[in-house]
């Protein structure tokens, strides 16, 4: 049996509650820093961006100091494609909570400030499962239209906490919280 979280996240989800309403599940997506399909892409990109700035920026050191200053916000880019939105992504999930309760799926995010999606959880709507192994594994709520690929790479993401509106990414008893998800529908 899984169980329904601790009292403290139970305590930040309550205000959030219809009158009525019972909490079944309380979880947190995946800690860490997590890797996604767009990072195929967007690795080898801010590694090309910060050898260009770098060959860049030197070029302009031996013509003029100053000019040297205007390649800063790109430097700044580069880092963060590279380092940056995976740091930030990291602190956004961990401020995250996810509950399922008897009529709703709800995804709290807390990072700055209070933010939450709820997702009716009605006999026509869509939720998917990503699992490997049954234990660890995403549930989306809603069709994406996608397929393949393409289901997994939202370019409009920079990183995996802004995508998260509609998923419980990275869960443990993945399987357990899926069949709780249509208990409830």
């Amino acid at each position: 049996m899984i169980s329904a979280g601790s009292s403290e996240d139970r305590a930040r989800l309550s205000p959030y509650l219809i009158s009525g309403e019972k909490l079944k599940w309380v979880g947190r997506p995946a800690q860490g820093i997590a890797f996604t399909t767009i990072d195929i892409f967007l690795i080898p990109f801010g590694l090309f961006w910060c050898g260009f700035i770098a060959v860049w920026i030197s070029m302009a050191l031996q013509s003029d100091p100053t000019f040297a200053l205007f390649g800063a916000p790109f430097v700044i880019a580069g880092f963060f494609i590279l380092i940056g939105r995976f740091l930030i992504d990291a602190w956004i999930r961990s401020k995250m909570l996810y509950a399922v309760t008897d009529q709703r799926a709800l995804v709290l995010k807390s990072a700055i400030g209070n933010s939450l999606t709820a997702h009716e959880l009605s006999a026509g709507q869509a939720v998917n499962l990503n699992t490997n192994d049954g234990k660890k594994g995403t549930i989306t709520f809603g069709d994406t239209g996608l397929s393949g690929l393409f289901s997994r790479m939202n370019l409009g993401a920079i990183y995996l906490s802004s995508s998260e509106a509609n998923k419980f990414f990275g869960i443990d008893n993945v399987s357990e919280v899926y069949k709780l998800v249509y208990a409830s529908k």
